[in-house]
């Protein structure tokens, strides 16, 4: 897992989509021994614009708590890492003011 998360960090900065950090573990995960498969969530956030970009894969979805409602996102979910040739997708949410993301 610490290869991965290294992995992770290194593609995160810079600037990749979340789509495109998950392709990227897909591809790292080849070479890691011990990584037969893996399950990853992962986000950006934007504060000026309070959009949340996401895309899971395999992981739970992530839970978004704001204005006392909840809602699982669970758009841009596929299986875990290095077990699909299928593409995988992301999905953009607005949030609102004193929201929390529980993942």
């Amino acid at each position: 897992m610490g290869r991965l998360q290294q992995s992770l960090r290194s593609v995160a900065q810079t600037g990749a989509s979340p789509v495109e950090v998950l392709e990227a573990l897909d591809t790292a995960c080849q070479t890691i021994d011990g990584a037969d498969f893996a399950t990853v969530g992962y986000a950006e956030y934007s504060p000026t614009n309070r959009i949340l970009s996401y895309a899971c894969a395999g992981h739970l979805p992530p839970l978004l708590v704001a204005g006392g409602t909840s809602r699982y996102l669970t758009d841009a979910r596929s299986l875990p890492l290095r077990l699909t040739a299928q593409p995988r997708t992301q999905a953009q949410t607005a949030v609102p003011d004193s929201a929390m993301l529980v993942w």
